[in-house]
């Protein structure tokens, strides 16, 4: 092997060993989750590491949240950040000595859930934004149109500890308008109903509708 022919392979050696140590994008395995600190437990599919104590991404914004429910066994998709991440996290600051370690395994964060090509989600809806069960038997939908929709298979609560049920407005409406009572003469056993209200109750919302 003549000298260029080795200078060329400890090149592409040297290359191909910072390429192996710089860590992009993976698809991992959740293997546990604490949905009060948001952080997971995970194994990265491709290669079979560990790697503990992972930050969740989520929509975190001022005072709101919207927190995704990942179990164990859930497929993430995880990536590797340009520099150490547990003093920015902590602190909104980074050492000096942290930022040069440059996109390590264990500076993983999970961005996103990973529907798998297993199973297909239903057809409906497909121009809307939904929150939804995958079945789309619990869901909330805002549709392109502009309306919303919330449905469900179970109870719909309105409130933590709601207990009474909701009337059907229209239903309501027309018998509050149309209802009369029966009355009796005892004197001479005559009988008869009384007229309907004189005036209509209020109108059921147009906005809100049920089934």
């Amino acid at each position: 092997m003549n000298e260029k022919s080795e200078f060329k392979n400890l090149i592409e050696g040297i290359a191909g060993d910072m390429v192996n140590d710089v860590h992009t994008s993976a698809i991992a395995r959740i293997e546990a989750y604490d949905p009060v600190l948001m952080k997971a437990d995970l194994t990265i599919l491709q290669t079979g590491d560990e790697i503990f104590d992972v930050p969740v991404g989520h929509l975190n914004v001022g005072e709101f949240i919207i927190r995704p429910p990942y179990k164990v066994g859930d497929k993430v998709v995880v990536v590797f950040a340009e520099s150490s991440i547990d003093e920015v996290i902590s602190t909104g600051e980074q050492k000096e000595s942290q930022a040069k370690e440059k996109h390590s395994i264990t500076d993983a964060i999970v961005v996103s859930g990973l529907h798998t090509w297993e199973t297909e989600l239903p057809h409906e809806h497909e121009n809307d934004l939904i929150i939804a069960k995958k079945d789309f038997s619990s869901k909330v939908v805002i549709k392109e149109t502009g309306e919303v929709i919330i449905e469900s298979d179970s109870n719909i609560f309105l409130g933590e500890n709601a207990q009474d049920g909701v009337p059907l407005g229209d239903q309501l409406k027309e018998w509050l308008d149309n209802h009369v009572h029966d009355y009796y003469w005892t004197a001479d056993g005559g009988s008869g109903s009384t007229s309907p209200p004189s005036t209509e109750s209020p109108n059921p919302s147009e906005k809100v509708k049920v089934e």
